[in-house]
This record gives C-alpha cells, structure tokens and sequence, in this order.
C-alpha cells in the first residue's frame, strides 16, 4: 500500500471520528460514552448492582466492557508457591472452615478456583446415613465405586430420581427402584424375617 493511499485512510478515519463526536453515536449508531458516565464508572465501580440502577440505558455488558476502557479491574492476588503448597496439602481432607481460617483475605470461590486450576480436589464424603438398610446399602456401594447419584439415575433410567433425593424432605421411598438400581449394581434383594432372627 502507497504513502498516499495511507495518508487518504487516515483522514477518513478523522472524519469518521469528528463525526462520531459531533453526532454522539458510533458509525452503527451506538451511544458514545460521556464524561459524565465515565465519572459514574469510576464512583461506583466494582459494584454493577449499582452501575447497572445508575446507568439504565446501558446494558451491563457494555458497562463492564467500558470499565476496562477506563482501566477499572478488580484487583487480582496472586498465589505464591508457598500458599500454593499448602492449599495441596490442605484442600483434600480439612474442612472448608479449616481451609479458609489458612487463607485470610480470600474468598472461598477464589481458593476452589485456584485448587481446580492446579487439580486439587477434595476427598469425597459417604452418603449420609438414613436409616432404610437397602437406600443406605446402595449409596455406599456408589460411594465405593466412586459413582455419584447422576450416574445411578443414568444406569437404571430413573429420571433423576436418585440425584434429587426426594426422600430426604419425607417423600416416599420408590423400592421399586431401589431393588432395580441394587440388581443393576450386582446385588440382589432378600427379606430378612426379624422372627427368625430371634431363634
């Protein structure tokens, strides 16, 4: 491309933007920013609750988009190696109380987003207890194949009815898939006589 044709597109694109702030709008029509909004981003941010309120002809997309124009970031804490070492050591078997006590300052979003990036992960916890000897054998045998309730469901076409656990707010226990998800996992069902029992 020649000088001359370089020098036709830049006065075109200062037309293009003379234009743009004699008119107000961008060439597809959008709104320009005003000093004034800019002043708002910079009072409220980071919070878009109230950008949002405060600008309402704005979507909240283009206010977070504005904000980074303006250089507005939240700031973020980088992980040293040593915190890093710990969160290992920590973040499979201490609690959540536990693991947050070790990282003051830190959101609990923010230790699990770091723990994913380096692939920590927590140690799984049995099912709960609930007191019906075949529900409470099944999840255990789950547990110990290391299959959560959504592949349960997924095994005997149960339509979710393992994975939402109606039972645990007083629904009533299906046996009937129960006994069927016990078969699909290799066991078998058998009525235990407590008469019997006593002899």
């Amino acid at each position: 491309m020649s000088l001359a044709s370089f020098a036709r597109n830049a006065r075109s694109a200062e037309r293009a933007r003379q234009r743009m702030q004699r008119e107000g709008v961008t060439m597809s029509g959008a709104r320009l920013w005003t000093a004034e909004e800019n002043a708002v981003l910079r009072q409220y941010f980071p919070d878009y609750e109230k950008l949002v309120q405060a600008l309402p002809h704005r979507t909240r997309v283009a206010i977070r988009l504005q904000c980074g124009k303006l250089g507005l970031t939240t700031p973020r804490h980088s992980w040293m190696a040593s915190q890093i070492s710990l969160l290992r050591r920590l973040y499979s078997r201490a609690s959540k109380q536990e693991v947050m006590a070790a990282f003051p300052g830190r959101s609990w979003s923010s230790i699990q987003k770091c723990a994913r990036y380096y692939g920590f992960r927590r140690d799984r916890k049995p099912y709960v207890k609930l007191g019906v000897d075949a529900l409470d054998a099944l999840r255990q045998k789950c547990f110990e194949r290391n299959m959560v309730m959504r592949d349960l469901d997924e095994l005997v076409g149960s339509k979710g009815y393992f994975r939402k656990a109606s039972w645990i707010a007083g629904g009533r226990i299906d046996f009937g898939t129960v006994v069927k998800a016990i078969e699909a996992l290799g066991g078998k069902v058998s009525a235990v006589w407590l008469e019997e029992l006593e002899l």
